[in-house]
């Protein structure tokens, strides 16, 4: 039994884990890396073998290397990372951006 942070009223409680907190930015859900994971862990039971295992662990490793979008290295992946497209995407955000900004504008004004 754990107790809450020095409250003495509440030794004796157990601590439910902390929610988990899925955002999206640019577009990327979180709940697909959640479902990959899952994906291992879906029969609830460990891997019937040792190819079953290598196909489990290769699926997930190709989901993060080529799909997720991980903001350790600018929310690209580590493929398009390591290929150097990161900064070709990076300008392609900045253009749908500032395209953005000008249709709000725009209508802003049409509105006035």
């Amino acid at each position: 039994m754990i107790p809450k942070s020095g409250n003495s009223e509440s030794i004796g409680t157990v601590l439910k884990p902390p929610e988990l907190h899925l955002h999206s930015d640019l577009g990327h859900d979180a709940r697909q890396n959640l479902a990959v994971l899952s994906a291992i862990e879906r029969e609830n039971r460990p891997p019937l073998s040792l190819e079953d295992a290598r196909r489990l662990v290769e699926g997930y490793v190709t989901h993060y290397n080529t799909v997720r979008l991980n903001s350790a290295v600018g929310y690209v992946t580590p493929k398009n990372m390591l290929a150097g497209r990161h900064q070709e995407i990076h300008a392609e955000r900045d253009r749908k951006l500032e395209d953005a900004r000008k249709q709000r504008q725009v209508g802003r004004q049409q509105a006035a």
